[in-house]
């Protein structure tokens, strides 16, 4: 009599754990996928991203070839907010300060500052159960640029506007806390401030940064 009761207890005891321990993995499964609930719609971001670009190319639009090929090494410093607007969908504004040396194929050598305005727009593709976030974003800016060019008496100004498209990935150390790197390309087009030149500029190459996510 005894065991028998022993066994139906026991029975009753399984019985009733199984839904518990169901519901136990659907929490777990809840709350990892709470672990990304900062990308979700009413979250925002600020990420500070270090760049450097190994390759770039220089355009005088207004010369009488219209090219003009230059090697070129260059760092910027980028900051970036963004408000999810949509479930994985942020925009922001990004506010960016970098510096570039080019030498042109006659050897001169032109040092640009340039400081940039802008807005950026971040898609992140969520992967369940996975702690790396791909990414892509694009962003559009103002740009201001000091220019020191070996070939002129004077240091000039140029104004104008760049595009810039990235392809990276995140790594969530935390709920709130990335690291991260993308691969950036980068347009742009400006005129000197006496209006008489018109410079394209291209350039790529690769960032680095972290990332601070919040509900």
């Amino acid at each position: 009599m005894c065991r028998r009761w022993l066994l139906t207890v026991t029975v009753l005891l399984l019985c009733g754990a199984l839904p518990v321990s169901a519901q136990d993995a659907d929490a777990g499964a809840g709350t990892d996928h709470q672990d990304r609930s900062t990308l979700q719609r009413g979250g925002w971001f600020v990420s500070g991203y270090s760049s450097a670009f190994g390759f770039a190319a220089w355009v005088n639009a207004d010369s009488a070839d219209g090219e003009a090929d230059s090697s070129a090494q260059g760092l910027s410093l980028a900051i970036a907010g963004g408000y999810f607007v949509a479930d994985h969908l942020a925009v922001g504004p990004e506010v960016s300060i970098g510096f570039t040396r080019l030498v042109d194929p006659g050897d001169s050598v032109r040092t640009e500052v340039e400081l940039a305005l802008g807005l950026q727009g971040a898609y992140f593709l969520e992967l369940p159960d996975w702690r790396w976030v791909p990414l892509g974003r694009l962003a559009v800016a103002y740009e201001r640029t000091s220019v020191r060019d070996d070939a002129e008496v004077k240091d000039r100004i140029e104004n104008g506007f760049s595009i810039s498209p990235k392809l990276g990935v995140l790594y969530f150390f935390t709920n709130r806390l990335t690291g991260g790197a993308e691969a950036v390309y980068r347009f742009t087009r400006k005129t000197t401030d006496s209006g008489d030149t018109t410079v394209l500029s291209h350039a790529a190459g690769l960032a680095i940064g972290v990332t601070l996510f919040f509900p």
